[in-house]
């Protein structure tokens, strides 16, 4: 009803959730953080907080459960720590200290105790939560601003996107501590990137949603230097070339009348006829940051020849306004005559 708070449930939180997270294995339990410096353990099949834990001292930005070990929960606070609580015992304890505000938490799904950390001040960190008060990992130097969004690879070993206010997206190998960048894509078409996510059943596509209200599903092997990279392990691996959800493969668009020369994945490097370096961005030079089409291929077919008899009726329209159509009196060639 318009104008009628709902009644909240015993054991709320006093203010703002800021963070979410299902329990991989326990489906009514359900995590949450909020900007009462609270976490929260929910039974929601009954509707109650189990658990409320306060060990930070600021909002809480991040929850995630591992996901091998389902009573153990990972949460970030702008008190710049990273805390694990032990869902059984409903305790939480700090075991490492950040440089900067956390904005996006995850666990590596292959080594399940390395934790990566995203930071508004545009660095990527890795810790070991075995071993507390020890440090990070490795810090790399991500972006030039915060980084607003991160995805790693469920499927694919150190596969981690970043993306950041400085509007790029950036894949990185980090299956080791000396992780490595990729690919840094300039042109997503989507604003600040505040969305990244890769496709559980074909690892290779990747969603991104931003600023502008657009999204770009991405073909990782569009690119050659993440196709190289990944080509082994998808072959290794069994993983077919990526398709979409309905089951049609990406095919990739086509940069008109130029095209992108990937050969050294430098994405200011547009050819036009052999001629050098443009940086001119076009609606179809999509060859580095895929706008990849879900729409089914008769679909897609009869889209073509809707737009190609639009295409015809405006030529038409424009030869008639300037003189040329059919019993016109305008400056084309020959009153009343067609133009050639």
């Amino acid at each position: 009803m318009r104008g009628v708070e709902p009644e909240l449930a015993a054991g709320s939180h006093t203010s703002a959730v800021l963070a979410l997270a299902w329990n991989p294995e326990l489906a009514q339990v359900l995590a949450s953080g909020s900007a009462d410096e609270c976490v929260k353990l929910w039974d929601v099949s009954s509707g109650s907080a189990v658990s409320t834990l306060r060990h930070h001292s600021d909002k809480v930005s991040c929850v995630s459960w591992n996901p091998s070990e389902a009573n153990v929960l990972l949460t970030a606070s702008y008190d710049r720590t990273l805390a694990l609580v032990d869902a059984r015992a409903g305790s939480g304890a700090v075991f490492a200290q950040l440089a900067a505000d956390p904005e996006s938490v995850a666990w590596d799904p292959v080594l399940g105790y390395r934790v990566f950390v995203a930071g508004d001040d545009g660095n990527l960190y890795a810790f070991d939560a075995r071993a507390a008060g020890a440090g990070p990992l490795f810090v790399i130097d991500a972006h030039e601003k915060s980084i607003t969004s991160m995805a790693v690879n469920p499927a694919v070993p150190g596969s981690v996107a970043t993306g950041s206010a400085d509007k790029t997206v950036k894949f990185w190998d980090v299956a080791s501590d000396e992780p490595s960048l990729v690919y840094a894509s300039k042109r997503m078409r989507v604003g600040e990137p505040y969305a990244l996510t890769f496709f559980p059943d074909s690892p290779f596509i990747m969603a991104a949603g931003g600023s502008k209200g657009a999204l770009n599903v991405f073909d990782m092997f569009s690119t050659r230097a993440l196709r190289q990279r990944y080509e082994g392990v998808a072959s290794e691996a069994g993983i077919p070339r990526p398709t979409c959800p309905t089951g049609n493969a990406f095919d990739q668009p086509k940069a008109a009348p130029g095209e992108w020369n990937d050969s050294d994945d430098d994405e200011s490097s547009y050819s036009d006829s052999g001629s050098e370096s443009s940086g001119r961005a076009r609606d179809t030079d999509m060859a580095t940051f895929a706008s990849l089409s879900v729409v089914p291929a008769e679909s897609q077919r009869k889209i073509a020849r809707t737009e190609a008899k639009v295409r015809a009726a405006v030529k038409n329209a424009r030869a008639a306004v300037s003189g040329g159509g059919k019993n016109g009196k305008g400056k084309g060639k020959g009153k009343g005559k067609k133009r050639k």
